[in-house]
């Protein structure tokens, strides 16, 4: 391989291709050459041929232009949501061969999907709804053998937002949300009130007892009042006054024996022994 057959000096360049048998050569300065890509170029370049008679002939003149691939992601569909039948499609240039991967732009980098780069230098690669997950929104980035693209000239890396969910639809989302906030507070006050109202109703209640309780059974017999004796009073009117006391302890004693019978059913209380005795007429659940 001559690098200008004019000159008087021809190069070689022989170490940095190869030839199939089917006469297919292919340049692959990568694997020799560790200098700078922008001198792997070469003109006029020219293949020499020779037979076992050691006679040769020379190839037209080509040139060889090595220009580096910058890694590239251009997202090709316009949709605005992306949904089960009409998944993100990106594509771009790459490296041949090399692996190009979409993740997450998270602390996980979790990978979606993957793809590899063609021998002409591009790729393609589809992003589905099912890929991205239950999230309304989410944000993705694409790498190239841990070369993460950058379309920025600062070098940051390049994300994309991809959306599941219409704006409208995340708005009504929103008011939705602020709807449900509204009207557990709403629920909450209503409660709190009900329970205030059965607090008072309960004091009420149990004030309304302790009036009760309070009532002294004996308070109509106490106001009766009882004429003094006198020594001119006649013995007739005495006697009657002797029977409207007893008659006002009866009452009394029959006021007492119903109160504490009520309180203690099934046993009634014994003037005479003074203490409880068993009620004969007491049924019990009666």
């Amino acid at each position: 391989v001559y690098d200008d057959p004019s000159t008087e000096l021809d190069n070689f360049y022989d170490s940095y291709f190869s030839i199939s048998a089917d006469g297919i050569a292919t340049y692959n300065p990568s694997a020799t050459r560790s200098d700078n890509i922008d001198s792997w170029s070469l003109e006029n370049v020219k293949f020499k041929a020779t037979d076992n008679s050691e006679l040769f002939t020379l190839s037209r003149s080509v040139d060889i232009k090595i220009e580096a691939i910058k890694f590239t992601v251009i997202r090709d569909d316009t949709n605005s949501v992306i949904t089960t039948s009409d998944p993100a499609s990106f594509s771009g240039v790459g490296l041949p061969n090399s692996l190009v991967k979409a993740r997450f732009d998270s602390g996980s980098g979790q990978e979606i999907n993957s793809t590899r780069v063609l021998s002409d230098g591009t790729w393609q690669m589809f992003v589905t709804k099912s890929q991205l997950g239950p999230a309304d929104f989410r944000t993705v980035v694409f790498e190239m053998d841990g070369q993460i693209f950058s379309s920025d000239i600062d070098e940051q890396n390049t994300e994309f937002k991809l959306s599941m969910v219409a704006e409208e639809e995340s708005s009504n989302l929103l008011l939705i949300i602020i709807i449900i906030v509204v009207a557990l507070v709403v629920l909450g006050g209503v409660g709190a009130f009900f329970f205030t109202f059965e607090d008072e109703l309960e004091e009420e209640y149990l004030e309304t007892n302790e009036q009760q309780i309070n009532v002294d059974p004996y308070a109509w017999a106490k106001q009766k009042t009882v004429p003094e004796i006198t020594p001119q009073q006649p013995v007739q009117q005495v006697q009657q006054v002797q029977q409207q006391v007893q008659q006002v302890q009866q009452v009394q004693q029959q006021v007492q024996q119903q109160t504490t019978t009520s309180q203690h059913p099934g046993w009634i209380w014994d003037v005479e022994t003074n203490q409880w005795v068993p009620d004969p007429d007491y049924v019990h659940n009666q």
